[in-house]
């Protein structure tokens, strides 16, 4: 396989106060930034790849699979396939900014689906 170089994507909204910029989008991975606003929070979501991520700036908690997971400028976390998961956070800082892997193939990497209604954060696959 060869070297791929891809020239980021703008900044998109994807919820309230969440905004995510594509920055590698091939056959086995995407590298993706969000920005998530203190005032707001990312909700219950999750995905058919596995999910591995950089808190590059911010502090707050991040709900996995029902465990609030506090987290800061330099954590870094995994949250496997079809895991439930949320960011909040903390309103008395900077914004929270996170690079993000989705790793799979790109029928797996959907960005985001809403957890069943009234799920808990628990795994749902």
């Amino acid at each position: 396989m060869s070297p791929e170089i891809h020239e980021a994507a703008p900044w998109t909204e994807v919820d309230r106060g969440v905004a995510r910029r594509l920055l590698v989008d091939s056959a086995s991975v995407q590298m993706v930034l969000y920005s998530i606003s203190r005032r707001e929070h990312h909700p219950v979501h999750w995905h058919d790849a596995d999910q591995i991520g950089f808190i590059v700036r911010g502090s707050g908690r991040h709900r996995i699979g029902g465990v609030d997971v506090p987290f800061s400028t330099g954590d870094s976390y995994f949250v496997p396939r079809g895991t439930p998961h949320s960011f909040e956070p903390d309103p008395r800082e900077e914004p929270v900014v996170i690079l993000d892997l989705l790793v799979g193939p790109p029928e797996l990497r959907n960005e985001h689906r809403p957890a069943p209604t009234g799920s808990s954060g628990d795994r749902v696959a």
